[in-house]
């Protein structure tokens, strides 16, 4: 059974009973570390985001997050590949 709401959760399974916090600012740094390690592993020229649906403020922190990482990425590209070619 699960209990939703940001806040504490509590999660009754078969081995007994998880409890964990939940919050936007913890799924949006998650975000940002997930996307980064990403990003630095396929080396991608173009990233394209699909928000078709979501629940409550996961899409708009995914495309805050997304936007904010991918501008750490390029500046990360950017100081390595000035330092290749001098």
């Amino acid at each position: 059974m699960y209990q939703g709401g940001e806040g504490k959760h509590v999660c009754r399974c078969r081995k007994g009973v998880a409890r964990y916090i939940v919050s936007p600012i913890a799924y949006l740094v998650y975000s940002y570390f997930i996307i980064l390690d990403y990003l630095l592993r396929i080396k991608p020229d173009v990233v394209l985001l699909d928000i078709t649906h979501g629940v409550n403020y996961m899409p708009m922190l995914t495309r805050g997050a997304l936007a904010y990482t991918v501008d750490i990425y390029l500046l990360v590209i950017k100081r390595y590949f000035e330092a290749l070619f001098k």
